[in-house]
């Protein structure tokens, strides 16, 4: 009578080790005009990812560089209300700390 281990494979399961039935039997052989049109696909995927995650970086750092009285002053709705919010400001030092 054998014991049972489970398997932990590191990436954060832990998994029932596969029996004789389980395993697969033979590996299965990726046709290699397949193989090329999924490395295409995925290189296709990662040129349209690096573009977004780029501007996406860009956005985060700008937006934390951005001090409190830029934040209170960019959520102005028209023209009108971005001058009250400057003047407010200008009344009050404590958006320049």
């Amino acid at each position: 009578m054998g014991t049972m281990h489970w398997l932990y494979e590191g990436d954060g399961l832990i998994r029932r080790p596969a029996t004789a039935d389980e395993r697969p039997t033979e590996t299965a052989a990726i046709d290699p005009a397949a193989r090329k049109a999924l490395a295409e696909r995925r290189a296709e995927a990662l040129r349209r990812l690096f573009p977004k995650l780029s501007a996406w970086m860009r956005d985060r750092v700008q937006l934390a560089r951005m001090s409190a009285a830029e934040r209170y002053l960019s959520q102005a709705t028209d023209v009108h209300d971005l001058e009250r919010r400057i003047r407010e400001i200008e009344r009050k030092d404590r958006w320049w700390h």
